[in-house]
């Protein structure tokens, strides 16, 4: 009767749930990969071949790259040397992977930033977005090219533009991300403050009627 029975389920395409379990177990055999033996292996150094001579050289470098406050470069340099030498070997991976410090880069933002169409179209407004980005989350090296070519200078003329052209209100927040983040850099700070020009433009970026700039402004 079973048998007669399950002819007739397999007459109507139908499957057992014993035939189910058996091509559950053959795709799980087939697709399901043994785990990687290396995958939750935890990587350290041995701190007896490390030469602590590059290390003492390298390390303050790192930190001067990083522009970390005094407290918080004295925290990382009493870290022992296996965790200096493990921050060395991240930020070089991450330095050659993403161009971190590459003045170039820098060069070719502020080439587009001086080109005298900038504000012309909302199509560019994604060129300041992404120099905002940068400036953020570059090294104190690449923040420091950009100054010294002049870039704080060409963010200025470029914001003092926008309250006298209607429709620009949205590149002008972009242009004060800039600065924001300029803020966070210590070379990028002294341009910033010593420049009374600079300052007035930023001020007067509160006519603007965007509720977003003059947010931007109270929080610098």
């Amino acid at each position: 009767m079973i048998d007669a029975v399950n002819q007739m389920l397999r007459c109507f395409n139908w499957v057992r749930s014993d035939d189910i379990k058996e091509e559950k177990m053959h795709i799980e055999e087939k697709y399901i990969f043994p785990p990687d033996p290396l995958h939750n292996l935890v990587f350290t150094l041995d701190a007896a071949n490390l030469n602590k001579c590059e290390v003492d050289i390298a390390f303050p470098r790192l930190l001067a790259e990083l522009d970390l406050s005094p407290e918080n470069q004295k925290l990382l340099l009493d870290q022992p040397i296996e965790k200096k030498c493990l921050m060395l070997t991240e930020q070089n991976a991450i330095r050659d992977k993403y161009g971190i410090g590459n003045s170039k880069i820098a060069e070719k933002f502020l080439e587009m930033i001086q080109e005298h169409n900038l504000l012309d179209s909302d199509n560019n407004l994604y060129i300041l977005e992404a120099l905002f980005i940068s400036l953020r989350t570059q090294s104190h090296s690449y923040v420091e090219s950009f100054v010294k070519l002049g870039g704080s200078g060409q963010l200025k003329s470029l914001l003092s533009e926008c309250p006298r052209r209607p429709g620009l209100e949205q590149h002008a927040a972009a242009i004060l991300l800039c600065f924001r983040a300029l803020l966070n850099s210590t070379v990028g700070r002294l341009v910033v403050l010593s420049s009374n020009d600079t300052l007035c433009v930023i001020a007067s970026s509160t006519c603007l009627s965007s509720a977003k700039c003059k947010v931007i402004f109270f929080v610098f």
